[in-house]
């Protein structure tokens, strides 16, 4: 196993070399971690050398004279896991490990040394079969290096080929242009006539043959005299078109343009699916820092504040954070927060928003609409107390569940209350008051009433005692829920319009939770 292996996607993708490249062919016999400065005398050589940089972090010098040891014991390279207690490599330790070909990574602060490990020695066991694996790594690299990643070039150099104008057109990689043999490009746009004459023509396309993906047609655009453009597209995953003009007599392109047409748009298939694949990596690793935050992974403001800025991201204070959860469980993706600073996890969205970001108003309207419950923690005035109202949401998630809370905005500390009420049952005067007040809705017979008495009281609870919202909640005339109100009334002898009794029939439906939630655990 070679020290390049471990950038490879099925490995440690989000690995970075920072420094000795020139080692990456070394080859990589055992994996050990660094927990003193002169850890390097038990060294064999080929080790794959981890460690936190804990043993570096008062003495920065130490860090340039162990580079200098591990060198003479032929270590395969060296991986230091970043933000944990260092905040970067130094330069001086990035120069010095250049100098030495020592191979010198940076390591998220989320990996696990037993994940490193677990990876690197399943791979040397299994050796023999990796071998295949990375002569076609090898071969991508070789297909996607140097030159030709310059699309430029390439088009240039197809159209001096073909000796005929190539129109290119693919929003990956910003193509929107005419490519001439003289070696002149002309950038085009959807208003120009000549754009308009390329892409529509005046008949629109005749299909010549689909390969694969590739659809091959022809094309009549607007010319003097008019002339024929071969055209190569490729409509899913990366749309793209590439055409080549024919001149005035030709009707089709020759075997040699057209083949050399297909390897170019195939190229250029690759370094789009590339491109896509580096804005997504970037969308991860965001994402992944913004995890990392929340969880609490981060010891020191500055890194946090360093590594923000790296990943192109604003940590502006007082925030809060935010956790929306759609209350049916159903997956959040028909809903995008507006925030810049969010991350999903399972089926809710993690939001990091400034206290200025959001108003309530605004959350509950969306709440409301969306069926979603909006959890927001106390607010945090710098990025280590992320974590803190972190956990908080997540307390208040379980409570909102518990007491199939309607959808709408909670913030934790008015949700204290729910944790005094999920505990309500416990109390020595909780039996007396569930026995008076909400075991004779449990007896109790619908009779000639469309709902039952326990419905009633669930629905008035939850509105509030809000007569005409109970009424829209059970699809009934507020008429008829009047009339049930004064039956509610007779069964538990209690008048609706005292404020103590409303109070106690709400207390004793806490009560009642708290016994189903106790009974329901322990049968779990």
């Amino acid at each position: 196993m070679k020290v390049a292996d471990l950038f490879k996607r099925d490995f440690f993708q989000d690995f970075k070399l920072a420094a000795g490249s020139e080692g990456l062919n070394k080859e990589i016999t055992a994996v050990s971690v660094l927990d003193t400065p002169d850890g390097y005398r038990w060294m064999r050589g080929g080790e794959l050398l981890l460690s936190s940089g804990f043993v570096f972090q008062q003495e920065p010098k130490a860090f340039l004279n162990f580079l200098s040891d591990v060198s003479s014991k032929e270590i395969a390279a060296l991986g230091i896991k970043l933000d944990r207690f260092l905040p970067q490599l130094p330069q001086e330790a990035i120069d010095k490990a250049d100098e030495f070909g020592l191979p010198l990574i940076e390591i998220p602060v989320s990996y696990r040394w037993s994940d490193v490990i677990d990876v690197v020695c399943r791979q040397l066991i299994q050796e023999g079969q990796r071998r295949h694996t990375e002569q076609d790594e090898n071969m991508s690299e070789v297909l996607l290096a140097g030159k030709l990643a310059d699309t430029y070039k390439l088009l240039l150099s197809l159209a001096a080929e073909v000796q005929r104008k190539i129109f290119a057109r693919s929003p990956q990689l910003g193509l929107y242009h005419i490519f001439h043999p003289n070696g002149s490009i002309e950038e085009v746009n959807e208003k120009t006539e000549d754009a308009a004459a390329l892409l529509q023509g005046e008949k629109g396309d005749a299909q010549v043959s689909q390969r694969g993906p590739l659809s091959v047609g022809l094309r009549l655009i607007k010319n003097s005299p008019p002339r024929w453009m071969a055209t190569y597209s490729i409509p899913h995953e990366t749309p793209m078109e590439l055409g080549v003009v024919l001149a005035p007599s030709e009707r089709s392109p020759s075997k040699h343009q057209d083949k050399l047409m297909i390897r170019a748009i195939s190229l250029l298939r690759v370094l789009a699916l590339e491109a896509v694949y580096a804005s997504n990596k970037d969308v991860a690793r965001r994402e992944r820092f913004l995890e990392n935050l929340c969880l609490g992974f981060y010891n020191n403001s500055a890194i946090i504040n360093e590594r923000a800025q790296q990943l192109g991201l604003k940590l502006s204070f007082p925030s809060s954070v935010i956790l929306g959860v759609p209350t049916s469980g159903d997956d959040i993706h028909r809903w995008t927060p507006p925030f810049k600073l969010a991350y999903r996890m399972g089926n809710s969205w993690v939001i990091i928003a400034d206290v200025r970001e959001y108003k309530k108003e605004e959350l509950q309207a969306l709440a409301e609409t969306k069926g979603l419950w909006f959890l927001i923690g106390t607010q945090a005035s710098g990025p280590l107390e992320i974590y803190r109202s972190y956990q908080e949401v997540k307390g208040a998630l379980d409570w909102v569940r518990n007491f199939d809370a309607p959808a709408g905005v909670y913030h934790f500390y008015e949700l204290a209350l729910y944790a005094l009420l999920s505990n309500l049952g416990k109390l020595p005067e909780a039996e007396s008051l569930w026995e008076r007040y909400w075991k004779p809705l449990l007896e109790s017979k619908p009779g000639r009433h469309a709902i039952s008495a326990l419905q009633l009281a669930c629905s008035l609870i939850q509105c509030d005692f809000n007569a005409k919202r109970a009424a829209e909640v059970l699809h009934l005339h507020y008429n008829t829920i009047r009339n049930y109100l004064n039956d509610l009334e007779n069964l538990l002898h209690i008048d609706l319009k005292n404020s103590h009794h409303r109070l106690a029939l709400t207390l004793s439906y806490f009560v009642n939770r708290s016994r189903e939630n106790h009974y329901n655990n322990f049968r779990g």
